[in-house]
């Protein structure tokens, strides 16, 4: 009796797992305005698994679950580390020909900026001004500041580089990434 639950019990997690699988790959699909399908998914192997691959809806969740089981002391550098890499795959995706992916993965990498700052921001925002009496803060802040202005200049090096009707959105996100590095000065 035991050996059939555990054989019924291991199918369904597999079924679930399956099912879950399928239906992260299919909802990643883009469709043009045309009605034909924006950008192909791809299998390579030996690269940097980026947005147009295969498997990339399985790092998309991997990224997610790591930074929810993640301490909150150290969501911030997570926060910055995602940006960063985010910021090079929308630097790739463009060199692949591939401005749309770009875009998503350029207005990614400026968000995870951004909660990074307002993370910051709210975990000592009435101690901003007096943080030089605790070093890591002090320390951290000054990261937030370099990882932001080094994450604005290379934004909008993309966005110039992409269809204007495309980069409202990350044009938005460069402002307000910011008016955030101006109130952490």
């Amino acid at each position: 009796m035991k050996k059939i639950r555990l054989i019924v019990s291991a199918g369904a997690f597999v079924l679930g797992l399956l099912i879950v699988f399928i239906s992260l790959i299919s909802t990643n699909q883009v469709i043009s305005y045309e009605g034909t399908q924006a950008s192909q998914k791809k299998f390579y192997i030996g690269e940097t698994i980026l947005p147009d691959h295969v498997a990339y809806p399985l790092v998309a969740v991997a990224d997610r679950v790591l930074l929810f089981v993640t301490p909150q002391q150290e969501k911030i550098q997570l926060q910055l580390t995602y940006g960063k890499i985010r910021m090079e795959y929308a630097q790739a995706l463009l060199l692949k020909e591939e401005p749309y992916l770009a875009n998503v993965a350029l207005t990614k990498s400026q968000k995870y900026m951004s909660l990074a700052t307002l993370q910051f921001l709210e975990d000592f925002g009435g101690e901003v001004k007096q943080i030089e009496t605790r070093p890591a803060e002090d320390e951290l802040k000054q990261t937030i500041i370099q990882e932001l202005e080094q994450n604005i200049d290379q934004a909008q090096q993309l966005i110039e580089q992409l269809s204007p009707c495309q980069t409202t959105l990350a044009q938005q996100l460069n402002s307000n990434n910011q008016a955030l590095l101006q109130s952490l000065r």
